[in-house]
Parts: structure tokens; sequence; C-alpha cells
């Protein structure tokens, strides 16, 4: 089974910011990006674009993924508090191989 790069995604996150990284991994790798969230809702990134995950947190199975991206984001209040996001991200210190790819405020959500 083809892998694939999960995408995590919360309020305003900065689609701008990951949108030629998917290109990259589509065209050149031919590996797919699937968006993922604590909620299966829409969710409007910074530039006012929904998306709609395809998977939760919960449903995560870090086998079938390459790699996770998060995203920066304008407003990082509701982001640090959401407590299954941060519960998500901690079981993710489980697999010190796996890559996280983190840009822009991203990386505050891996302190």
């Amino acid at each position: 089974m083809k892998k694939k790069i999960a995408l995590l995604v919360y309020p305003e996150f900065s689609l701008q910011e990951v949108t030629n990284l998917m290109y990259l991994f589509r065209w050149k790798y031919d590996s797919q990006t699937e968006i993922i969230s604590t909620k299966k809702e829409v969710i409007k990134s910074e530039e006012g674009i929904t998306v709609v995950p395809v998977k939760t947190c919960d449903e995560f199975k870090i086998k079938d993924y390459d790699a996770i991206i998060l995203p920066g984001c304008s407003d990082t209040r509701k982001v640090v508090r959401d407590v299954k996001l941060q519960t998500f991200l901690k079981t993710l210190i489980n697999y010190p191989n796996f890559i996280i790819g983190a840009i822009g405020s991203g990386p505050l959500f891996l302190a």
C-alpha cells in the first residue's frame, strides 16, 4: 500500500504555507496528501478557503503515512487550547523516526 502525507488542519491554518509542499509531494514523489483534524467538520483557513478533513486524529494510523505536516495559523489561541489536538500530537513522540514537518507557527504546537 502506498503511503500518504497527512496535513493536520485547525482553525485559521495557513493554506498558502503548504500548497507548494503538497504539489511537490504529489508530482515529484507521487504521494497524495490527506487532510486530518480533530473533527470531521468544515475548517476555514486564514485565507478563507474551507476544507473538510477525511479523517480525525482518532482515525489516524501512523503506518499509513510517510509524514505529517503542521502548517502555521494566524491565531494560535484556539489551537494551543485544543486538548484533543495536543493529546494527538503527544502520541507522535512514541515514533522518533516518523517525520513531522512544521512551518510558521506550527512548531509552537509541538512545544
